[in-house]
């Protein structure tokens, strides 16, 4: 566990994600789909807190604040999802959604800049259901840059915000209500372990951003969360069947 969140942490400095979309499959399947991902929601706070001082100059904030808007409404509806299937069902949910969101990121498409409010409001509230439901807007926000020829560099610092507000509203509005029932906190050194590892994994990537290119680390990270997605969906499926 402490392995991935290292990991997530450092690729995330190089590439601008890398902690949800790392880590997140592989807390699901460990400490099961609710708690896992509420550690990840947790742990990218630390982590897009640390980036966003370092990285502010560099932010869009108008469209920070309109994918962040949307995404509140996104993250709102994922909670309810939460609570109203059963842990194997959403075991097999999560695991469909973060390879579909892993897919995604693959795809190559037309810039369309001129409709760059529309695509925001959209990816924000989608990007905001993932984060609730597995920890991971990456994704979608992948796609948004891709439609839009939103500048790299403009939009990996954008994301850091993003992350931050997401996953400090998904911690929320997981708590505030209770979590379902059969799902209990880690604990409580979890928390501590895993918000030092990320942040030491975030200082390693600053010192390896200059050696190794972005589109590497990304690939890395995609590898590691396809591998803890098709596991997570073969348990939920095990336990379906």
């Amino acid at each position: 566990m402490v392995a991935a969140f290292l990991l997530g942490g450092g690729l995330q400095r190089i590439s601008g994600m890398g902690t949800g979309i790392v880590a997140g499959p592989i807390l699901a399947l460990s400490l099961g789909p609710v708690i896992g991902v509420l550690t990840t929601n947790t742990a990218a706070i630390a982590t897009a807190a640390v980036l966003t001082i370092s990285l502010r100059a560099h932010v869009d904030w108008g469209r920070v604040a309109m994918i962040c808007g949307l995404g509140t409404i996104g993250i709102i509806a994922g909670v309810a999802v939460i609570h109203a299937v059963t842990s194997a069902w959403l075991e097999v949910l999560i695991a469909v959604l973060l390879l579909a969101g892993l897919a995604l990121t693959s795809f190559r498409l037309g810039s369309h800049p001129a409709r760059a409010r529309s695509i925001d409001a959209a990816s924000g509230f989608t990007g905001g259901l993932m984060n609730a439901l597995v920890g991971m807007a990456g994704p979608i926000l992948v796609m948004d840059s891709r439609i839009t020829g939103w500048d790299h560099v403009r939009f990996a610092a954008s994301l850091q915000p993003i992350f931050l507000v997401l996953n400090s509203v998904s911690v929320l509005a997981k708590l505030i209500p209770g979590l379902p029932p059969g799902s209990t906190l880690p604990p409580w050194w979890v928390i501590p372990v895993v918000i030092a590892a990320v942040l030491t994994g975030a200082a390693i990537g600053g010192r390896l951003a200059k050696r190794i290119p972005a589109h590497r680390a990304r690939a890395l990270a995609i590898v590691v969360a396809t591998a803890g997605s098709i596991s997570l969906l073969v348990k939920g499926l095990s336990a379906l069947i």
